[in-house]
């Protein structure tokens, strides 16, 4: 892997940064993984076979919890502290975190995970654009209601959410499942597990 001089980008959590000293033209792709007969992993090997799987779950547990948070502070935001202007800012949180991580994943992670897995060349993109799909129309609503915040309606605004709910933790719980030994073991080894940056 190149050493190049490092580079300062947001987190796939798109809140925090993170040093990166890799481009995506500078990720090797290994050769196809033969390897069909591995032995037991220790648990500490097996630490380190999930890590790409335990951190992008870390990622998507932040989404779960902000979805969650927006969609029930909507109907007693006021009860706390929050004004509507406040509250709105808070729920475009959503938009703007889920949005950039997503944009790093197609941009740096799956284009090295899919060399070998067809679900990052087919279903999680789809299911980004599907999530996308109603993410932005949530995001015209609150821009709406940024410019006249007496035109937010919260039974509108869950509704609004309730329309990419389910693709939206559909997509959270299986895109970690790919990332699992289980099913990761079949197209990487162990060490090419290594070499791939998250």
């Amino acid at each position: 892997m190149s050493t190049s001089t490092s580079t300062t980008t947001k987190g796939l959590d798109g809140c925090s940064d993170a040093p990166s000293s890799s481009t995506k033209s500078d990720i090797p792709i290994p050769k196809e993984s033969t390897n069909k007969d591995e032995p037991k992993l220790t648990a500490f090997q097996l630490r380190q076979a999930n890590r790409l799987a335990d951190r992008m779950e870390g990622f998507h547990n932040h989404f779960r919890h902000l979805f969650r948070s927006i969609y029930k502070l909507a109907d007693n935001y006021e009860e706390e502290d929050y004004n509507t202007r406040e509250f709105i800012s808070y729920a475009d949180q959503l938009h703007q975190y889920l949005g950039l991580h997503h944009n790093i994943e197609e941009e740096y992670v799956f284009p090295v995970l899919a060399e070998r897995m067809p679900e990052f060349r087919d279903e999680h993109p789809q299911s980004h654009r599907a999530i996308h799909d109603g993410l932005d129309r949530y995001e015209a609503y609150l821009d709406k209601c940024r410019k006249d915040p007496s035109k937010l309606d919260p039974a509108e605004l869950k509704a609004l959410m309730e329309s990419f709910e389910q693709v939206l933790f559909k997509h959270l719980d299986e895109e970690v499942q790919s990332l699992r030994w289980d099913n990761i073991k079949k197209y990487w080894t162990l060490e090419e597990l290594r070499n791939i940056p998250m």
